[in-house]
């Protein structure tokens, strides 16, 4: 299930300036080695917060919550489109993790227990449950997957029900109970280690924990991080050897809100049992992540999320959030995920950054957007992205046709069409007025049959070919006898303007849903991505790029 959200050019400016949504300075002028680009989703599904969030390549698995009720989503991050992942019966689902193309997370019908559930994107197969709730009443919490494994904690009102931290294997479906005891929580896996958190309330103090290593070959417990009545471990994500978690003062209902802001990030090797502190301030450092050489997390007091490479030891800002919030960060490789309370967000290295954080590496459309955009034809929003998915509307396009004929437009250019009193003519500006008239003078654009332009509404597809066919004149070839391309129309001379278009190459690269451009209706709105693919193929026939 595919939920598209396309916008004109107008609205999404307004969406911009009235959110607050990332500038183009969001992008760092050099690209220095902890420099991001990072990206804002808009929350993709209305009237759901976000609550949780992983990475897993090109895609974001996330929690959205409304109501009381929390369901998964996988959002597409090349396409731009949010799918939902649903498990069978209703009810909340939510706190995913990933790995690959396997996305575990928990989640239960209502007033039920919650169990595990496996999804594989790739496979499109619904979730599997790994916990069916067969030893008792219980509550299975906090998966984590890596390496086919998954651990997770259970909770169960019955002590001999089997509370404690669970490891499943996803190839050969064995299940078992690695650490015995309702102490023992939120855990998470890298080889043969599993680090979790342990409540030691009843020896040091009320809501004291600690962090606990465990060895999956020698079955080894150990304690890396002692709790006392007035501290507190939280939060411990472990790989490459290393375990990352958040350390400060115990919560008491005396605390207040502030209690976090003594939260520091620590460090241990296992290698060589040294732990670091990582942070010194009281920013309130919560929420660690790490993978290979990358650690992120989150700050409270100042909303931000915080980096850190262990090859070269320097704390550095991914991301600061004034009149946001950046919560629980998670690694992919050399990127990072995190939600926050505008929606979802992404960020990548500037060294693999593109032009535009919406129009990422592996977008069908790269190429053509980019080399428009370099061009002077088309340009991205205020807010730095391009918006690859949104409609644009007659009087843009014929802007950009113009732009990319290269025909001069001056003050002189006029054009009376019948509705010509709303196309606004302003003295300061060619754009929109002299821009339609130009494109109407060479015979780029044209009436509807009743004389009007319209120069609001959204362009389709079959009319920006048209034009295209009709600017590209001279420079197209007519199709071969008996040539049928894979579109038509029912008009003859739209049905012959998508025969030529497509045997000139105008159309190459397009494609519909399934992949192919037999699939692409050319009735309906065309995207600003549509129109660069089109335009750029235009180019390409009518004058070398410079």
């Amino acid at each position: 299930m595919i939920n598209i959200v396309k916008r004109s050019l107008l609205a999404v400016s307004a969406l911009a300036l009235a959110f607050g949504i990332l500038a183009a300075g969001s992008v760092p002028s050099a690209l220095a080695a902890d420099s991001y680009q990072v990206r804002l989703v808009a929350t993709p599904v209305k009237n759901a917060k976000p609550s949780f969030i992983t990475a897993l390549g090109d895609y974001l698995a996330w929690t959205g919550s409304y109501n009381g009720v929390s369901k998964m989503y996988v959002y597409d991050l090349v396409a731009g489109q949010n799918g939902w992942i649903n498990p069978g019966p209703s009810g909340s689902y939510y706190n995913p993790a990933a790995e690959g193309s396997l996305v575990v997370f928990q989640g239960s019908t209502p007033g039920g227990y919650d169990h595990i559930y496996l999804y594989d994107r790739e496979a499109q197969t619904a979730p599997s449950i790994i916990s069916t709730g067969i030893d008792g009443e219980q509550n299975d919490w906090n998966p984590r997957v890596q390496g086919g494994r998954v651990v997770w904690d259970k909770d169960a009102a019955d002590p001999a029900a089997g509370s404690g931290i669970y490891l499943y294997d996803i190839g050969t479906r064995n299940r078992e109970k690695i650490i015995a005891g309702p102490e023992y929580r939120d855990p998470d896996i890298w080889g043969d280690y599993v680090v979790s958190v342990k409540n030691v309330a009843s020896d040091v103090g009320p809501n004291a924990s600690e962090i606990v290593l465990y060895n999956l070959s020698t079955t080894e417990i150990k304690v890396i991080s002692s709790g006392s009545a007035d501290k507190n471990n939280e939060h411990p994500r472990i790989d490459g050897g290393k375990v990352v978690w958040s350390s400060g003062a115990v919560w008491t209902p005396d605390a207040g809100t502030n209690w976090s802001n003594t939260y520091q990030i620590c460090v241990y090797d296992i290698g060589s049992d040294q732990t670091e502190v990582l942070t010194g301030d009281e920013a309130g450092n919560l929420n660690p992540a790490i993978e290979g050489d990358l650690i992120a997390w989150q700050t409270r007091t100042y909303p931000s999320i915080k980096g850190y490479r262990i090859s070269s030891p320097a704390t550095f800002d991914i991301y600061s959030a004034p009149g946001d919030t950046a919560r629980s960060p998670e690694i992919d490789g050399t990127r990072v995920a995190w939600y926050g309370s505008k929606g979802l967000y992404y960020a990548v290295p500037t060294t693999e950054a593109t032009r535009f954080p919406d129009v990422p590496t592996g977008h069908r459309y790269l190429t053509a957007i980019e080399g428009v955009v370099s061009q002077g034809i088309m340009t991205g929003y205020g807010d730095g992205n391009f918006g690859p998915n949104d409609w644009l509307i007659h009087q843009q396009f014929a802007q950009m046709i113009d732009l990319t004929m290269g025909y001069p437009v001056t003050e002189a250019d006029l054009f009376d069409f019948a509705d010509q009193p709303s196309i606004v003519h302003l003295e300061t500006s060619l754009y929109p007025y002299h821009y339609v008239a130009a494109a109407a003078l060479n015979g780029v654009v044209v009436a509807y049959s009743d004389g009007t332009f319209r120069p609001l509404y959204r362009e389709r597809r079959n009319e920006a070919i048209e034009a295209a066919v009709r600017a590209g004149g001279e420079f197209l070839v007519q199709p071969t006898d008996g040539y049928a391309g894979h579109l038509t129309d029912p008009d003859v001379a739209t049905a012959e303007a998508l025969r030529v278009a497509e045997f000139n190459g105008l159309l190459d690269n397009i494609v519909g849903p399934d992949g192919t451009l037999t699939s692409w209706d050319p009735t309906e709105p065309a995207t600003r991505a549509e129109i660069a693919q089109l335009l750029w193929n235009l180019l390409a026939k009518v004058r070398p790029v410079t």
